[in-house]
């Protein structure tokens, strides 16, 4: 009899193994082993593009701080000299500007000088021209037949060339003062020329001569003082013009000088700002990324332990033993059976427990929770609530890695427009300081 109800014990188990409680509890923890492996293999899957992520930005934040910070530095060095450089221009075309207004002023004032002298030499030549004119007519008289009036004439050609020409007539009318003082103070009439007139005819060709030759030196040296003047002109002019030249040629340059320091310095304030939104950046994301691996390391190290916990527990309940004792549910059996099943499911309960508390997982808790029920069906029951609440947390993770997705795709995305900004920012400081060096070139050739 007992041979026959174990038999048929044995048979039953046999039949309902396949569809027994144990057998769905097994089912559904091999589902939830699976379904932690998935979430670790996703989770990985993420945390290892936000690593890359973090690795990536962290490498090109740093190295663009330091790129700045160089830059910088070269910058500052640029616009110390290029201030210093402007101060020396500036002082430099002040004083080539002094000697430009001096040498100008000096050529004005030779030239004034010269224009003096010309006119005084072309009044002497004229006095002179007409000096010897008189004494040629007088000449002309005194070789004649003389009337008392051409002699008086004669007598005033000689008076007036020798007040006008004393000083060239003095070596002259020296020797001969006295015949040409009784010619002067003769009364009329030829009587008085008479005595002396071949004295008095001497002399005044000597006079003609001496003159003739003054007015040949006066033309000379006029015609040397022209000349004189002329290469003085010109050198003077070429003076000023180099002058000239090197105030244009420094003006540019304190142009060009001062539009780069200009430019140096809006460049080395951008860099400025962009150097402290890096670095903030910077900061910031390394924050996040080591919350970030943090957190990945204490879900990966808790996951482990889940995924352990479940095995097991799958372990423990695909045991020959425990399919065997949930399988006895009759006759003489049944309250060793019961005994042995409570004992097993107390045994996965404990093991769920520590790992849960240990991993603070809500998901084996609650599995932990079910192992306490009188019977697998309503154990059953309660792993498919759970199973329901656990997809909702999955679907609350997807959506939360979806989002890191998206936060990295932005950040990127965020990066390459600040990147092309720069880039068209920089070309239009580029474009305008080429409009405004041909806008300074414009008002140069206008001047």
């Amino acid at each position: 009899m007992r041979a026959g109800v174990a038999g048929v014990a044995l048979c039953f188990g046999a039949a309902v193994e396949k569809n027994s409680p144990v057998s769905q509890v097994v089912g559904l923890l091999k589902g939830m082993s699976t379904q932690l492996e998935d979430e670790a293999s996703h989770d990985e899957h993420t945390y290892k593009k936000l690593a890359c992520w973090c690795d990536t930005n962290d490498k090109g934040k740093t190295q663009a701080i330091a790129d700045a910070e160089n830059k910088i530095d070269s910058l500052t060095s640029d616009i110390e000299e290029a201030t210093a450089r402007s101060a020396q221009l500036d002082a430099d075309i002040k004083e080539l500007k002094k000697e430009v207004t001096e040498n100008t002023e000096d050529l004005k004032e030779a030239t004034a000088l010269r224009k003096q002298a010309q006119t005084k030499a072309e009044e002497e030549e004229k006095e002179t021209v007409k000096a010897i004119q008189g004494l040629k007519a007088a000449i002309v008289v005194l070789s004649k037949h003389q009337t008392p009036a051409s002699l008086e004439s004669v007598k005033e050609i000689i008076t007036h060339v020798m007040r006008k020409h004393e000083d060239a007539l003095i070596e002259v009318l020296a020797p001969k003062h006295a015949v040409v003082a009784s010619f002067l103070q003769a009364p009329p009439g030829p009587a008085a020329y008479a005595s002396g007139s071949g004295e008095v005819f001497g002399v005044l060709q000597n006079m003609k001569s001496t003159l003739e030759n003054d007015l040949e030196d006066l033309r000379r040296k006029e015609k040397e003082e022209k000349v004189n003047f002329a290469e003085l002109k010109a050198v003077k002019q070429r003076e000023i013009d180099g002058l000239q030249g090197q105030v244009n040629a420094k003006s540019d340059e304190l142009a060009s000088t001062n539009q780069k320091l200009e430019n140096d310095k809006t460049d080395k304030e951008d860099t400025e700002a962009a150097k402290d939104a890096d670095t903030s950046f910077l900061a910031d994301l390394k924050t996040r990324c080591r919350n970030i691996d943090n957190e990945y390391s204490q879900r990966q190290m808790s996951r482990n332990e889940e995924i352990g916990a479940v095995q097991e527990a799958i372990k423990i309940l695909s045991d020959d033993d425990a399919f065997e004792t949930f399988g006895k549910s009759f006759g003489f059996v049944q309250l060793d059976a019961r005994r042995a099943g409570q004992a097993v499911r107390a045994r996965v309960q404990r093991l769920l427990v520590q790992v849960a508390t240990r991993t603070h997982s809500g998901q084996l808790a609650a599995l932990a929770g079910t192992m306490g029920l009188d019977s697998f069906e309503k154990i059953n029951e309660a792993i498919d609530k759970m199973v329901a609440r656990l997809k909702t947390e999955m679907e609350d993770e997807v959506k939360h890695r979806d989002y890191c997705t998206a936060e990295l795709a932005s950040n990127e995305k965020t990066t390459g427009q600040k990147n092309k900004a720069l880039a068209d920012d920089q070309a239009e400081v580029q474009s305008l300081a080429g409009d405004l060096k041909k806008i300074n070139k414009a008002i140069e050739d206008a001047q």
